[in-house]
């Protein structure tokens, strides 16, 4: 994943599945502090050279879901 393009737009970037993480970094975020997370990358600190790391997480769904056409949620 290249965050690079996004650099100038975005200030956090959750790499991967961020579902565990997204609401304190979000919290974080509000009121100008940062959320320390092996998988959050902040524009500011983001380093070419670094080795950053992406959550895999669990294949989603968790759960096999059927869709039917029509069917909302």
């Amino acid at each position: 994943m290249n965050v690079r393009p996004f650099l100038r737009w975005c200030d956090t970037f959750c790499l991967g599945r961020s579902e565990e993480y997204v609401v304190p970094v979000v919290r974080a975020a509000l009121p100008g502090e940062r959320y320390v997370h092996p998988f959050v990358i902040h524009a500011a600190d983001f380093d070419v050279n670094k080795t950053y790391t992406l959550d895999a997480g669990k294949p989603w769904p968790a759960e096999p879901c059927a869709i039917e056409a029509g069917s909302v949620g």
